[in-house]
C-alpha cells in the first residue's frame, strides 16, 4: 500500500477537532463517505466510515487511502483514478467539506500475471545464462560458417571444371590452327613445286620443240650442217649446248621422259660431231684449247 498525502491527514484532522456553525446550531462530524469521481458521469460511493472518539486522523487517512489503492487496481490499470472523501454532520444529506485525491495505479507487471520468482538471481545462474546464450551463437556461427563454406566449395569445384574444359577447347582448337597452318604452307610449297616443275618443263619443251628439226634432220640424212647456212637458231642452240654444264645438263635430262631424253642425247651427239668436224677443218692456232675438249667430253660421258 502507497503512503497517502499528508494534505489527507491535515484534512481529516481538522474534519475531527473543529466544530461546524449551520443556521445558528454547533455540530461535529459524524461520517466520512469515499467516493469514485467519474469526470461527467458523476460519482459512486465505495466506502462510508463512522466517526468514533477517540479517532486519529493519520490512521483514518491511510484507511482511506487503501481503499481507495485497491479500488484503482480494480480499474483501467496505468490510468490515474479521482477520489472524494465527503465529510457529513448527523443525518444531513449535503455534506459539509469534501477533499478531493488522485490515485497513480502501477501498470499491469508480468509479476502479477505470473507471480514473483521463487529467488532473486544470483552471479552463478547469471555467468550460466550468459554461457548458454554465447554457446547457441557459437553454433549458429559455425553452422552457418559450414554452410557458406561448403557452397564456396562447390562452387569453386564446377568454376575448376569449367575452366579445365575451356583450357581443353583452347589446346584442341590451337592444335586444330596449327595443323591447318600446316597444311596450307605444304599446299603452298606444292603449289610452288608445281609451278617450277611446269616451269621447267615449258623450257624444256620449247628447247626439245626448236632442237627436233635439228635432230630429225641428222637422223634423215637431210642435215648437212654448212657455214653458210647456219641460222640464228643453230646459233642459240650452239651457244646453250656449249654453255650448259654438267650438273645443268644432268637436270635438263632428269626433268624429260624416256623419249626425249633419247632425242636430247642424239642432239648432243650430233652437235659434238658436227663440232668436230669445224675443229678439224680449221687451223691448228684457231682451234679450241684441250681444256674446252675435256669439258665436253665430260659432257657427253654423263649424257
Amino acid at each position: 500500500m502507497g503512503t497517502p498525502s499528508d494534505k489527507l491527514a491535515v484534512w481529516l484532522k481538522a474534519r475531527l477537532t473543529t466544530l461546524d456553525v449551520a443556521e445558528g446550531e454547533t455540530s461535529i462530524t459524524t461520517r466520512f463517505e469515499l467516493y469514485h469521481a467519474i469526470d461527467g458521469e458523476g460519482s459512486t460511493r465505495i466506502h462510508t466510515m463512522s466517526v468514533t472518539t477517540p479517532m486519529n486522523a493519520d490512521e483514518t487517512a491511510r484507511e482511506l487511502w487503501g481503499i481507495a489503492e485497491q479500488d484503482s487496481e480494480t480499474r483501467t490499470s496505468g490510468v490515474p483514478q479521482r477520489y472524494l472523501v465527503a465529510a457529513f454532520c448527523t443525518d444531513e444529506r449535503e455534506p459539509t467539506h469534501s477533499y478531493p485525491f488522485i490515485v497513480r495505479s502501477n501498470p499491469l507487471s508480468v509479476s502479477k500475471l505470473f507471480g514473483q520468482d521463487t529467488e532473486p538471481p544470483t552471479d552463478k545462474g547469471m555467468i550460466a545464462h550468459v554461457m548458454r546464450h554465447d554457446e547457441t551463437m557459437h553454433r549458429m556461427v559455425m553452422m552457418m560458417t559450414d554452410a557458406t563454406a561448403g557452397k564456396l566449395a562447390q562452387q569453386n569445384l564446377q568454376k575448376d571444371d569449367r575452366i579445365a574444359f575451356l583450357e581443353n577447347k583452347q589446346t584442341e582448337f590451337f592444335e586444330l590452327s596449327q595443323k591447318l597452318l600446316d597444311r596450307t604452307q605444304e599446299r603452298e610449297l606444292e603449289r610452288g613445286e608445281t609451278l617450277q616443275r611446269s616451269k621447267r618443263m615449258d623450257e624444256v619443251v620449247g628447247m626439245a620443240m626448236a632442237f627436233l628439226p635439228v635432230v630429225l634432220g641428222g637422223i634423215t640424212g637431210k642435215f648437212a650442217p654448212k657455214a653458210a647456212a647456219t641460222t640464228a637458231r643453230d646459233k642459240a642452240i650452239k651457244n646453250l649446248l656449249d654453255n650448259l654444264s654438267e650438273q645443268e645438263a644432268l637436270n635438263v635430262l632428269s626433268a624429260m621422259g624416256p623419249t626425249n631424253q633419247a632425242l636430247m642425247i642424239q642432239l648432243f651427239q650430233s652437235y659434238q660431231e658436227e663440232r668436230k668436224k669445224e675443229q678439224a677443218s680449221k687451223p691448228p692456232i684457231l682451234r679450241n684449247n684441250p681444256t674446252e675438249e675435256s669439258s665436253d667430253e665430260q659432257k657427253e660421258k654423263s649424257l
